[in-house]
């Protein structure tokens, strides 16, 4: 019996750097041609380098901290949280015990001045 192939391959490993990349800057057609033309080997030898490159000690919520758009599962259900700049996205800054960015900032005040008026005007 031989030893399995344990080596990444450099193909695998600048196609998944290119990926990462093209997935991280939103940018669907460059995924697209990353990965639209690969066979099934291709393909696998992917997913094993890119799995390889995921830290496992970290929470899904900490490996997606980087995408302002990230989704967030609730048991089966699947949402898309709000963008930076809203009152939700506001306080999920809170809920997460990090300061506010500039923009949910912003968006707070505004939505407390809104919130305020419509007191005053009950």
């Amino acid at each position: 019996m031989t030893e399995p192939d344990t080596c990444l391959p450099a193909r695998a490993l600048y196609t998944a750097q290119l990926l990462i990349g093209a997935v991280r800057d939103g940018n669907a057609s460059q995924v697209n041609r990353q990965v639209g033309g690969m066979d099934t080997q291709q393909l696998r030898e992917l997913v094993v380098t890119l799995a390889a490159l995921v830290p496992y000690d970290q929470s899904i919520r900490e490996l997606l901290a980087w995408n302002d758009e990230q989704w967030h599962v609730h048991g089966r259900k699947v949402q898309r949280l709000r963008p930076h700049g809203t009152h939700a996205a506001y306080a999920r800054h809170r809920n997460h015990g990090e300061p506010a960015c500039d923009e949910c900032l912003e968006a707070e005040r505004l939505y407390q001045r809104a919130r305020d008026r419509r007191r005053r005007r009950a």
